[in-house]
C-alpha cells in the first residue's frame, strides 16, 4: 500500500475515534443541562466541555497536521506509541464510575483548560513566527 495513501487512511481512522469520543461526550452533556441546577452541575458542565474542546483539538491537528519528516523502520514503533498513548483508556471500561465531587471537577477543567491553553499558545506563537516547532 502507498505510504501517502497509509497515512491517510491511519489519520482518518484516528480522527474518526476521536470524534465519536467527542459525541458520545458532547451527549452525556445533555443529561447535565436537563438534571436539576447546582453548582456541581455547572462546574461538571464546564469540565465537560473543555473535554469536548480537548477532543475537538485532537480531531483537528491530527487532520491538520503536517507529515512527519522522518519514521521509525517497522511496525513495532507504531504499535508501542499507540499502546502507550491510549492503552489506559481501555481499562477506564471496567472501573465504576464514583460520582465526584466539586474539587475533582474543579481540578479535572483546570488541568484541561491550562493544558489546551499552553498548547494552544505554543502552536500559535509558532505558526506567528513562521516556523514549525520541529527541526
Amino acid at each position: 500500500m502507498d505510504s501517502m495513501l497509509m497515512e491517510r487512511v491511519a489519520r482518518i481512522t484516528a480522527s474518526v475515534f476521536f470524534l465519536f469520543l467527542l459525541i458520545a461526550t458532547a451527549h452525556s452533556v445533555g443529561s447535565i443541562v436537563v438534571g436539576p441546577q447546582s453548582i456541581l452541575s455547572g462546574v461538571a458542565l464546564f469540565a465537560k466541555l473543555c473535554v469536548i474542546l480537548f477532543y475537538a483539538m485532537i480531531v483537528w491537528f491530527t487532520l491538520t497536521r503536517d507529515r512527519p519528516l522522518a519514521q521509525a523502520a517497522g511496525w513495532q514503533p507504531r504499535v508501542t506509541a499507540l499502546l502507550g498513548s491510549f492503552l489506559f483508556m481501555a481499562s477506564l471500561v471496567w472501573l465504576k464510575k464514583p460520582e465526584l465531587g466539586l474539587a475533582s471537577h474543579l481540578t479535572s477543567a483546570a488541568f484541561l483548560a491550562t493544558g489546551t491553553a499552553l498548547m494552544l499558545a505554543l502552536l500559535s506563537s509558532s505558526f506567528f513566527r513562521g516556523r514549525p516547532l520541529r527541526s
